[in-house]
């Protein structure tokens, strides 16, 4: 299976989110929140977003502190400074990048919501400051964070939901990306069994991989599958023994 970026329609649509931002009228709306279910492809499209625009991607944990979020940003810029008012003036310098601010991206930024917001307000003035913008990435579940601070909430200049893929996203995931043919109605089988998850559908294409070099066959149909698991939801599987222990 090839591991390239493919560019589907929720790329697209940050793409286009992101040209939005970069033309705001308000320097100050500078927040882009990027929100989504889990395995609806989040992390990939900023990661690959982020690459091309050269900007600073920041990884969210429990517990995270502003010390840990100015450590993070000195480690992926270079800055060194003796006092937090050099280090935020350096800071602002790098981000302005001569005229062509560079973005910073926040991902699982709901870690960031503790202690006040600290995390994610540190990160906001800094873009602001810089003339850049500060993307934000979280689950749909933990969206409801944006609206506790008002300050920040205010300044979201545009939210872009990224969806779980449709049937013609599958089939240019699977087009690019998976090393054998696959028919039409094994491409609407993968999408059904994956539950329209990236991370599901790139595993019932090593399955199917595997099961075409073992056939000795260079393409697939949804016959040669004879009603084969393509890939294993244990979230489904939890979800099933969580029912049933319900029901008891």
């Amino acid at each position: 299976m090839k591991h390239s970026f493919v560019k589907n329609e929720n790329y697209r649509r940050f793409a286009t989110a992101y040209a939005a931002l970069e033309n705001r009228g308000a320097p100050e709306r500078c927040i882009l929140a990027e929100i989504g279910k889990p395995g609806a492809g989040k992390t990939r499209i900023v990661d690959n977003f982020g690459s091309s625009a050269d900007a600073v991607f920041l990884e969210g944990i429990p517990g995270m502190s502003l010390r840990y979020v100015k450590d993070a940003l000195k480690a992926e810029t270079g800055i060194k400074a003796k006092g937090g008012y050099e280090e935020f003036a350096l800071m602002v310098e790098f981000f302005s990048n001569n005229g062509k601010p560079l973005p910073i991206i926040l991902d699982e930024c709901q870690h960031g919501f503790s202690n006040k917001a600290e995390c994610v307000e540190y990160l906001r003035r800094l873009a602001e400051k810089a003339g850049s913008i500060l993307v934000l990435v979280c689950h749909t579940s933990e969206a409801h964070l944006f609206n506790r601070y008002e300050h920040i909430k205010t300044r979201i200049g545009c939210v872009c939901e990224i969806l779980q893929p449709s049937l013609a996203d599958t089939t240019l995931y699977c087009d690019e990306l998976c090393e054998v043919r696959l028919e039409a109605d094994l491409i609407a089988e993968v999408h059904r069994q994956s539950g329209a998850r990236y991370r599901l559908i790139s595993d019932a294409l090593a399955t199917l991989e595997r099961l075409a070099a073992k056939l000795g066959q260079a393409s697939l149909s949804l016959a040669d599958v004879a009603g084969m698991p393509l890939c294993d939801d244990c979230e489904k599987t939890l979800k099933n023994k969580q029912s049933a222990k319900g029901g008891k």
